[in-house]
């Protein structure tokens, strides 16, 4: 016997899916024995439209700077 998913509702925002989401489990609602693994091979990295300055101590700054080095 299959298990009866629920009914995913219709949100009017992203905030009102993201707090349902939030206090749901999606196993309810999912069949995840059914998922596939996608891949967009046209998908291209694009810089953050806005830099937004952080203070960060200097050691965090090499830590981030090496770590971002090895993943190019």
């Amino acid at each position: 016997m299959s298990k009866k998913f629920k009914k995913i509702p219709k949100f009017n925002t992203e905030d009102e899916e993201a707090e349902f989401w939030n206090t749901h489990d999606s196993t309810d609602y999912i069949d995840w024995s059914k998922a596939v693994n996608v891949i967009f091979p046209n998908l291209k990295r694009t810089p953050p439209s806005k830099l937004i300055p952080a203070r960060v101590p200097s050691v965090v700054k090499k830590v981030v700077k090496e770590r971002a080095s090895k993943k190019t």
